[in-house]
């Protein structure tokens, strides 16, 4: 009986914590711009309060701060966003609408691109990252369920100094794919461990050979998909462009502390990933850690 309190509590206790944050007022320094760094986020409404955290947590640990790119879903309009977080406005974030991301790849010609992005958030998610890709400056991408601890610059700093490495993922401890897009696409190489996560993800350049991989598959997709359809292609490109993973110790899943009221001390972790099973606990990181 204790035990089932106990794990309730776990869950409920950080309810409390996303309503305190929302007095919090975020406190960071003026950093400067890292111009050879481009940041992407996609975020839809309900998401509001937890990309509020998650620029916070960049805001706060990130020593330079690249140029960020949010990208709203359709049910989510600029003008919501700055009446949450205004503060996110004044520091020159660059908003760009989910009409606005899929009309630029109608007139690329992009269209299966832009039907995917119509018809799936996650499409969307893709469309995003390809457009900015095509600005040729590395990126990082994150979703709004990630919180950031330490600065990623010395880490990224060697991944643009690799000249073998074009793109990471950071890893899932499942597989987390689109079955469709496995059996129709001839995926075999996901059957296998490492799988792939495109929570956190990083791309210094997408390869004429990866990008024809994607256009050879964008025809499924744009027809059937599904929530892990986006991140089933670019776990494949992954493979096939080097088959290079982010540090799990650095850029982390994280599942063994579910039931528990206070966070752990991590000294190595740069970045968490909550994923559904530890949702509660970025409202309790945020809290304690940011």
């Amino acid at each position: 009986m204790f035990n089932k309190f106990y794990r309730s509590l776990c869950f409920r206790i950080p309810i409390l914590y996303r309503v305190l944050l929302t007095f919090r007022t975020p406190k960071f320094s003026i950093k400067n711009k890292n111009s050879q760094l481009n940041l992407v986020i996609l975020s839809g409404k309900s998401q509001t309060d937890m990309l509020n955290q998650t620029l916070i947590s960049i805001f706060k640990n990130f020593s330079t701060l690249p140029t960020i790119y949010l990208f709203l879903d359709k049910n989510c309009k600029s003008e919501e966003i700055k009446k949450k977080i205004k503060w996110a406005f004044d520091a020159g974030i660059n908003f760009i609408s989910a009409e606005e991301c899929i009309s630029y790849h109608r007139n690329k010609g992009n269209l299966l691109v832009a039907e995917f992005a119509d018809k799936n958030p996650m499409g969307l998610k893709l469309a995003a990252i390809l457009q900015i890709e095509e600005l040729n400056i590395p990126l990082l991408y994150c979703d709004t369920d990630v919180l950031w601890f330490d600065d990623p610059t010395p880490k990224l700093i060697e991944f643009t100094k690799d000249p073998k490495l074009n793109m990471a993922l950071s890893i899932d401890f499942q597989k987390s794919y689109d079955k469709n897009l496995l059996i129709n696409g001839n995926l075999d190489i996901l059957t296998l461990p490492p799988y792939y996560c495109a929570g956190i993800l990083y791309i210094k350049t997408l390869t004429k050979n990866a990008k024809h991989n994607l256009n050879n598959l964008f025809q499924i997709v744009a027809s059937k998909s599904n929530h892990f359809s986006e991140q089933t292609l670019f776990a494949y490109i992954n493979r096939t462009e080097g088959d290079y993973h982010l540090d799990e110790d650095l850029f982390s899943i994280i599942l063994d502390d579910v039931y528990s009221f206070i966070p752990k001390n991590r000294p190595n972790l740069i970045a968490r990933h909550y994923v559904g099973a530890v949702r509660h606990l970025f409202w309790r990181d945020a809290f304690f850690k940011l």
